[in-house]
């Protein structure tokens, strides 16, 4: 048989092995199949970026409307603070004179009740 130009003996058996060609196949087949996989990720992907430029605006003047909320919350808290010291002082200085207050009048009124009881022997000694 003649031989081909390039110099290939077409006679004789192919050099190509069948695990080269099954190698091949699986790689063919494996490009077959990412190819569509990519074109979804960057149709995906640019959906995703479109979306994010939309709500950019709103997540921003959201993180702006929280920023106020914390110092208005902040500012509530500090006069709570302040409302609760002077509370508290009212406390310590109205508090002894409560107690105070309270014990003169136990102590006035169990005088009374003495006067009283001692009132009632003399009238029932009187009467006998």
């Amino acid at each position: 048989m003649p031989e081909h130009p390039s110099g290939i003996d077409l006679a004789q058996p192919s050099i190509v092995e069948n695990w080269q060609v099954a190698i091949l196949v699986l790689v063919a087949v494996f490009i077959g199949a990412v190819i569509p996989v990519l074109f979804q990720l960057r149709a995906t992907l640019r959906a995703a970026e479109t979306a994010l430029k939309g709500t950019l605006p709103r997540v921003e003047e959201t993180l702006d409307d929280l920023n106020k909320l914390v110092v208005e919350v902040s500012q509530v808290v500090e006069g709570l603070q302040s409302t609760t010291r002077v509370v508290g002082a009212i406390g310590a200085a109205i508090g002894p004179a409560i107690v105070a207050g309270l014990s003169s009048y136990r102590s006035a009124r169990a005088e009374a009740e003495k006067e009283e009881d001692h009132e009632q022997r003399t009238s029932v000694e009187d009467r006998a």
